[in-house]
């Protein structure tokens, strides 16, 4: 996982549809921005910086998919020493929102379409996106058929996702680390403590391991082809 593609704004990001090209802008569609009523008040008693938002249309290089992204922008009012104006970015939403982690082809459905939802929160609310990726731990949970509830004394408790991590730990102690560190973050997210993007990044990059060791598809694709090949002992 390359954290610096979703840290620096100026990177091109990978395409949603096919994830190998990368998105570039349109050629036919300009970028179109407005300044905030806040910013042209801001400048008209002379503070150095303006402030936009903006629309941009973004095709991949490699498949042509369209991708919309809109954002916020500043832009200092005096040039640098090179005589240009410093510039920083923020996107808000890509639609259709590229994958932050590589998600395996055989990784079950519902865990998919939950991180999915958590790469569009990536970009406007951190602590919403944390609470996301903890709910994939959830559903990934589900999938694993790790169960949801216990007997006790005072009749069946419902188990919480600690718990059922630490069940699931018993089968996959590596993989169920990762988990458990994913859901601590997920839980900073759910109490509002602020969580910042590197945060978000840990999760995701700890996710992506853990999707990787569970459904590796390049490891079954490769033990199916050399199964085949010393069967009939010469290349197939």
């Amino acid at each position: 996982m390359n954290k610096e593609i979703w840290t620096d704004w100026r990177i091109n990001k990978p395409c949603p549809s096919c994830q190998l090209g990368r998105l570039k802008e349109h050629p036919k569609k300009p970028f179109m921005q407005s300044e905030t009523l806040a910013s042209e008040n801001m400048t008209s008693q002379g503070y150095p910086y303006y402030d936009y938002v903006f629309t941009e249309h973004l095709k991949c290089d490699n498949c042509g998919e369209v991708v919309v992204a809109l954002g916020r922008k500043s832009e200092d009012s005096n040039p640098n020493e090179e005589g240009k104006h410093d510039m920083f970015i923020k996107y808000l939403a890509f639609e259709p929102t590229p994958f932050l982690i590589v998600v395996p082809k055989s990784c079950p459905k519902r865990v998919k379409e939950i991180l999915l939802e958590s790469f569009s929160l990536f970009w406007r609310d951190e602590n919403s996106c944390a609470n996301k990726i903890r709910v994939s731990v959830e559903a990934l949970m589900d999938a694993l058929k790790i169960k949801k509830t216990k007997l006790n004394k005072k009749g069946r408790e419902t188990l919480k996702l600690h718990a059922r991590i630490m069940e699931f730990r018993l089968q996959n102690a590596e993989v169920a680390d990762f988990l458990l560190a994913i859901k601590w973050i997920g839980n900073s997210g759910s109490h509002m403590d602020n969580i910042t993007v590197p945060q978000l990044l840990d999760a995701y990059e700890l996710m992506e391991y853990a999707l990787e060791l569970l459904y590796n598809d390049r490891k079954k694709l490769l033990t199916r082809k050399s199964k085949a090949i010393n069967k009939r002992r010469k290349p197939i």
